[in-house]
């Protein structure tokens, strides 16, 4: 007997979580996918950091980029599991479903949720999504939700929910002498020595709402630089913008791992300004990397955010309000060994989901 996890795709933001849940709770872990069209990284890296190998399965497709899984039945067959983990309420969810009630299996389904709180208040859900959580809600033990306050939500609607922000596993992130080299080698290079040093990371895509972030950044009156890392279709857009407004800015590029890292460790606050963001695992990096942080109030991540303590939320339809957030981030205290800024732990967190699994859904007593 062995539990399953089916998902998309092997993401590898997500690489610690599937670590954890092969080793911890008795899953293997299946993906429908090796990857997609137009990802920033290779997949082959990403098996390679795997404690567990990744199995696939297999698929056909069916009404346009909707999918079904082949073999199913008999894959849930052979492991007898006391529960699978789907992706949210997918055609794959439905499968596991269909599949439990016409056969008469016992095992529990868990849907792993990547809702936030602003898309169950109607910003970023497509229609199939909100008939297929309807249609399959009534039939899912709980749910694994990124937005704590998208689990109150769902408590309150269903009942049902258990929050497990995405989070990186906080013992690996070690500051090298290689990350702190680099940092000082971008200090010097970006001209960052006396000026506040603001970040943003990710795609340089309408949702990112970077444009209102250049905006605010030009209403800023003391002394800064931005410094943009990633890459996408607005880049020229948004230099050009830039330029128009006079925003003291560098557009780095894509940078990954050690180059990544000390970019965080340099920086004095980290900006998401984004509109739709289910999560937003960059934020969690950034407070790793010992970053003041200043999030949008829409992103799941904001719910890492204590004001006043480790950043402040902003409206990200107000630039005058990213603006002042900004202001008010740059003024919280910076730690010179840049110590995380995380209030919470991965394994912490992790063991709470494992427990309330075991307890909600598996019935399992926590003295055993």
């Amino acid at each position: 007997m062995k539990n399953l996890y089916l998902g998309v795709a092997l993401a590898p933001y997500r690489l610690d979580y599937y670590n954890y849940i092969s080793e911890h709770m008795n899953c293997d872990i299946y993906f429908q996918l090796r990857g997609f069209e137009g990802q920033l990284f290779s997949t082959e890296e990403v098996e390679k950091k795997c404690t567990f190998i990744p199995k696939y399965l297999k698929i056909t497709r069916m009404m346009g980029d909707r999918q079904v899984v082949w073999g199913l039945r008999k894959l849930i067959k052979q492991y007898k599991p006391e529960f699978i983990m789907v992706p949210e309420f997918s055609f794959l969810a439905m499968q596991v479903i269909l599949i439990k009630k016409l056969l008469g299996y016992k095992y529990k389904i868990i849907s792993q949720c990547d809702d936030s709180y602003a898309m169950l208040m109607g910003k970023g859900f497509s229609r199939f999504h909100e008939w297929s959580r309807k249609l399959c809600m009534p039939f899912i033990d709980n749910l694994i939700l990124l937005d704590s306050r998208a689990k109150a939500w769902y408590q309150q609607h269903y009942h049902k929910g258990i929050f497990m922000p995405l989070l990186t596993d906080d013992n690996k992130t070690i500051v090298t002498d290689e990350v702190k080299a680099k940092a000082v080698q971008y200090k010097k290079q970006y001209g960052l020595y006396g000026v506040k040093t603001l970040l943003f990371v990710g795609r340089l895509v309408k949702v990112k709402n970077l444009s209102s972030l250049l905006k605010a950044c030009s209403l800023l009156s003391f002394n800064y630089k931005l410094i943009i890392v990633g890459d996408g279709e607005l880049k020229e857009s948004l230099e050009k913008e830039a330029k128009e407004l006079r925003v003291n800015v560098a557009f780095v590029g894509r940078k990954n791992d050690s180059d990544l890292t000390a970019w965080y460790y340099c920086a004095d606050v980290f900006v998401l300004p984004s509109v739709i963001e289910p999560f937003g695992a960059v934020t969690n990096e950034a407070l790793l990397g010992g970053c003041n942080c200043v999030i949008s109030q829409l992103a799941g991540s904001a719910c890492l955010i204590e004001e006043g303590i480790n950043g402040y939320l902003a409206d990200p339809n107000s630039v005058d309000d990213i603006a002042k957030q900004i202001g008010k981030a740059c003024q919280l205290p910076i730690d010179f060994s840049r110590s995380s800024k995380m209030f919470i732990t991965f394994i912490g967190a992790m063991q709470t989901m494992e427990d309330e699994i075991k307890s909600k859904i598996l019935n399992v007593s926590n003295s055993l």
